[in-house]
């Protein structure tokens, strides 16, 4: 850990700012805003497009822009970028590769390449944990091991790239995985129901089903953004404006909270390109929820409380 800090304050000399960060109070519940930054403006997020390769962990967000790794500080709303592992993403531009999923743990980042999964250590060290002969979806850690999914399939694996249950899972999109603080989620359409997918017992992949997403009439275009261990993380898919808590026990019926947020509303063209994937990320750690949204060429970070 002291040389993973090491490492970001040594990276300081690269920093830019965002926004010094300040309440924002809307219309239901306070938000805190951490930063609103033009991407086009600032040399380190230029170019950025999606947050597919987005994680949080000890109160820093990374994003993956490309050939540079993101940390934000979400105390102040510093951004700066990590030489070491951006020597390992300068690497993939040539084949025109890059970074589809990453997690951060306490001593390195777990990152997926379109079939093959890797480790990458603090220090820059770069081990290909395991390689699948379909694209990587997502995955999350569970317990030791690790929850990987690909187009048919759920597979439970050791972090050392051993294979340790499977669970055939019937043909499935990109964009029907959701992100979880635990275990898997996915829906596909909004009349489907949500299925639940953890490890559970010795090496035993289990699920679970939630109602469909199509029975929430409280929330226009309703978008599961995020699920954590008690709630389901909704907001209206076109205008982004509201986030709502929903207990997991009372869902979809209930809304436990709404947040009410502003500048996340894409334009037509945003929508257009996304394909079905906000350009909109939620996760959870600590005691908090933070939020990141591109929108009409804004970075913008937000956290609150439930």
């Amino acid at each position: 850990m002291f040389l993973f800090f090491s490492i970001c304050l040594f990276n300081r000399g690269f920093a830019n700012t965002l926004v010094n960060y300040q309440p924002f109070y809307g219309e239901m519940d306070t938000v805190r805003k951490i930063g609103d930054v033009v991407i086009a403006s600032n040399e380190l997020t230029k170019g950025l497009q999606d947050l597919d390769a987005f994680d949080v962990y000890n109160n820093t967000m990374y994003i993956v822009n490309k050939k540079r790794l993101l940390q934000i500080d979400l105390n102040n709303g510093a951004i700066t970028t990590n030489k070491t592992i951006n020597g390992f993403l300068a690497n993939l531009l040539m084949p025109n590769l890059y970074v589809s999923n990453l997690k951060v743990v306490n001593d390195g980042f777990w990152v997926t390449i379109l079939n093959n999964l890797y480790f990458i250590s603090t220090t820059g060290v770069v081990k290909k944990v395991y390689h699948t002969y379909r694209f990587f979806y997502t995955f999350n850690t569970a317990n030791d091991n690790l929850l990987v999914t690909t187009m048919d399939s759920v597979e439970l694996i050791s972090k050392s790239g051993k294979r340790l249950s499977v669970l055939q899972f019937p043909l499935t999109s990109g964009n029907g995985w959701i992100h979880s603080t635990t275990g898997l989620y996915y829906n596909a359409i909004e009349q489907d129901s949500i299925a639940a997918i953890e490890a559970t017992g010795k090496n035993v992949i289990s699920t679970k089903r939630y109602a469909p997403l199509a029975e929430m009439k409280t929330i226009k275009e309703p978008y599961v953004s995020y699920v954590s261990d008690k709630y389901f993380v909704v907001i209206p898919y076109a205008t982004r404006n509201v986030i709502s808590l929903v207990l997991k026990n009372d869902f979809p019926k209930r809304v436990y909270k709404s947040f009410s947020i502003k500048g996340c509303t894409p334009d037509h063209n945003q929508v257009e390109m996304e394909e079905d994937i906000p350009r909109f990320r939620t996760t959870y750690e600590g005691d908090r929820f933070f939020v990141a949204a591109i929108a009409r060429g804004h970075l913008r970070i937000f956290s609150f409380i439930p």
